[in-house]
């Protein structure tokens, strides 16, 4: 009998940690949001894990279609590549915090994981001028001290609703994996970098961005910022602020 409860106290426990860590929805370890209001008709495009030098590629892409994005950065990518960042922020993009070397948050200690967060604050804050205030965490998974930690360097969590695994995928995969998935509100997660790894081959990434732009687009969407969606959430409303290089635009 004490054998089965133990099995089953063990069970619940494990399912309480795995959707606190992992489950979008989940506001059990902080503050955060997967996606903008449902009845909306907009997008926010974000990349993960840069700078890199792959990231200057991606920004002439959204610079061609007039779209501002969110990118969240590891900080020791941000110390090897200042100038990128600051080209990041100069060409009108939102910067948010990673991390600064993409650790499994969950798997460490509470001062280790604000040292992590505190140091790809100040990173960022060096380079750019500006202080994040969105977080993703490495693989978008939380741990219980982030509670504590969000508050104190006042970050909010930014997830996903839909992930291209543009890591592995080919072009042609990682358009027909996002572009099948969006839906009103959604938060499209890609990446513009590979870790802290030097030199990150994000080619498949690059060449599918004006397919997915193009498509979502056509399907009658605009793109906004991940703050931008957290403000319309906190405000329960549809409006959005039009990105000021005017309307964004079908190239084909």
């Amino acid at each position: 009998m004490l054998g089965k409860l133990l099995l089953t106290t063990t069970g619940v426990v494990a399912s309480y940690i795995a959707y606190s860590a992992a489950c979008p929805i989940s506001q059990n370890w902080g503050r955060g949001f997967h996606r903008g209001p449902r009845g909306s008709r907009q997008i926010a495009l974000t990349f993960d894990d840069g700078p890199s030098e792959s990231t200057l590629d991606i920004l002439a892409v959204l610079e061609l279609y007039g779209i501002s994005a969110t990118f969240f950065c590891c900080g020791a990518n941000v110390d090897r590549l200042p100038e990128i960042s600051k080209a990041t922020v100069v060409a009108g993009h939102e910067i948010g915090n990673h991390s600064y070397s993409h650790p499994p948050l969950l798997m460490h200690s509470k001062d280790y994981v604000r040292q992590e967060l505190q140091k790809t604050q100040l990173a960022i804050q060096n380079a750019t001028g500006k202080q994040p205030h969105l977080f993703r965490p490495p693989y978008g998974l939380r741990t219980p001290s982030l509670t504590d930690i969000q508050s104190e360097l006042d970050l909010t969590v930014v997830l996903w609703s839909v992930i291209g695994q543009d890591w592995h995928f080919s072009k042609k995969r990682i358009v027909q994996r996002v572009t099948r998935r969006i839906e009103p509100g959604g938060i499209i997660c890609l990446h513009d970098g590979d870790t802290t790894n030097l030199h990150a081959d994000r080619r498949e990434t690059i060449q599918a961005l004006p397919e997915i732009i193009e498509t979502i687009l056509e399907m009658g969407y605009s793109f906004v910022t991940a703050g931008e969606m957290l403000q319309q959430l906190e405000t329960k409303t549809d409006n959005w602020r039009v990105h000021k290089r005017g309307k964004q635009k079908i190239l084909r």
